[in-house]
Parts: C-alpha cells; sequence; structure tokens
C-alpha cells in the first residue's frame, strides 16, 4: 500500500522535522544511543530502547494492516 502523492507531499516536512527533532533531543543517532547506553547500564537507555521497540511493533501492525503479514 503505496500512500498516495498528494498524501505524501503533505506529510513528509512534518516527518522530516520529527526526525531532525528527535535527533538532536537524542545527541545523535538513537540505535547507537541505545546500544552503548545499554552496554554502559545507562538508566535513560532502556526507556528510550522499550520506546523504539513499541514504536516499531505498532507501526509495522499499522502499515502492514491490510496486506495481513504484521508480527
Amino acid at each position: 500500500m503505496k500512500p498516495s502523492p498528494e498524501l505524501r507531499d503533505e506529510w513528509s516536512p512534518d516527518g522530516c522535522r520529527l526526525a531532525a527533532r528527535g535527533s538532536r533531543l537524542a545527541a545523535g543517532c538513537n540505535i547507537a544511543n541505545l546500544f552503548s547506553g545499554v552496554a554502559l547500564l545507562s538508566v535513560h537507555s532502556f526507556p528510550v530502547g522499550a520506546g523504539i521497540i513499541l514504536g516499531v511493533y505498532v507501526m509495522t501492525h499499522y502499515i502492514y494492516r491490510e496486506v495481513g503479514c504484521a508480527i
């Protein structure tokens, strides 16, 4: 299921702004923050990891809801 070009053009700038703000808040790459933070037992990395995993799970279900091959 591909979004229509109008919908894609409408939402793309918002998604770019959210990604940019998230990278600034995380002070870099979120995956590197997760891996290095968990290895150092940093308290903030555990909720970040849970949020990343939950976000991937929810968005997988949302994106593939019509296909029926979600986890």
